[in-house]
């Protein structure tokens, strides 16, 4: 992928799109990140990212792994090239959203309805929605309308009003559930795995409280 999730944080250049945007979504979790396989540094070819676990209980090695089948890419690539550029004027909130596998993104990027939508969320105080939260969530079905699996608003962003669109990482939601089955079993022979939400971060036992 192109740089559809802007370079935000220090040492972002380092990452892809894709590790970009776990590390900012593992960020409002587990607190700052640092990266670590950096192009041309000494620490190449070495996990992700480090996190510092809380009360100096050691640090905690990020390794963001992933896998994708044709149709994925596929809709990756028309994302890229349909939503890059979309905006919300006035925000002041940089937004990751997450499609379906069903979304078209050259649709979406003509409806005015997404841009709607995070304006709503915005003006509400609201800075994470989802199409698989609990039934009651007045903001699910509106979500489930247009194809979007997910919402997440990061403040303070170098981005204020961009909008990052990509597909969404839950195979089990649309992508191919064989492949990755394939993968989890490929990660698991080699690290101990730790699973973040819908980010799944395999971490090496530098911590006994990371395996």
């Amino acid at each position: 992928m192109s740089d559809l999730v802007p370079i935000t944080l220090p040492d972002d250049e380092h990452l892809k799109d894709d590790e970009r945007w776990v590390r900012h979504l593992l960020e409002g979790t587990v607190g700052q990140t640092r990266v670590i396989d950096r192009r041309g540094s000494s620490e190449q070819g070495k996990h992700d990212l480090e996190v510092d676990l809380p009360d100096g209980g050691g640090i905690a090695a990020v390794e963001i792994t992933s896998a994708a089948d044709s149709a994925r890419l596929r809709a990756s690539a028309r994302a890229d090239r349909y939503l890059s550029g979309l905006t919300v004027p006035g925000s002041q909130i940089w937004w990751l959203v997450q499609h379906t596998p069903q979304t078209d993104a050259r649709e979406l990027s003509r409806s005015a309805s997404l841009v709607a939508l995070v304006t709503a969320m915005e003006g509400q105080g609201l800075l994470s929605a989802s199409s698989l939260s609990d039934y009651r969530d007045p903001w699910r079905d509106q979500l489930k309308a247009l194809g979007i699996q997910s919402v997440h608003g990061i403040e303070g962003s170098s981005h204020p009003g961009a909008v990052s669109v990509m597909p969404d990482f839950v195979a089990s939601y649309g992508w191919a559930g064989p492949r990755a089955d394939d993968w989890v079993n490929e990660s698991r022979g080699h690290w101990p795995t730790c699973w973040t939400g819908k980010a799944v971060a395999a971490c090496p036992p530098l911590n006994p409280r990371c395996r």
